[in-house]
């Protein structure tokens, strides 16, 4: 489970639920599942709500003064394929697979690199569910 109270409070409030959506969603359509873990300049707030639209824009702005090129290649790369084909499946990234309830995949981006992990957060899903499902 989540190592401290901002952890767990953003697995019930964020993660678990988002994952959930996916899940669900995934039994209608293709799901392509992400999770943004650059972290921001700003003391505190590491890797919050909205931190990837400097990357999606390429505009710097206070939470990201100045974004990675790197990463703003391969965020607007991901998008772009994405509007164009429904797959995000770019030339800049590893191969992202579609998630599913048997096969979690999620794409971490981050400036460090990005890896497509398989089952990411699934303890967190499998013992938080019952938040969402009660």
């Amino acid at each position: 489970m989540a190592a401290s109270h901002i952890d767990f409070v953003n697995q019930v409030d964020w993660r678990v639920g988002q994952e959930l959506a996916a899940e669900y969603q995934s039994n209608f359509g293709d799901v392509y599942y992400y999770l943004f873990s650059e972290q921001s300049t700003t003391e505190n707030l590491r890797s919050c709500h909205a931190i990837d639209l400097p990357f999606t824009f390429n505009y710097p702005e206070k939470l990201v003064p100045n974004p990675a090129p790197n990463l703003v290649k391969q965020v607007q790369a991901s998008w772009a394929a994405f509007a164009a084909t429904g797959s995000p499946d770019n030339e800049f990234i590893p191969h992202w697979e579609k998630y599913s309830v048997g096969n979690r995949q999620t794409m971490e981006l981050n400036s460090k690199g990005c890896v497509c992990h398989k089952d990411l957060n699934t303890e967190n899903l499998n013992k938080l569910r019952y938040v969402f499902e009660s």
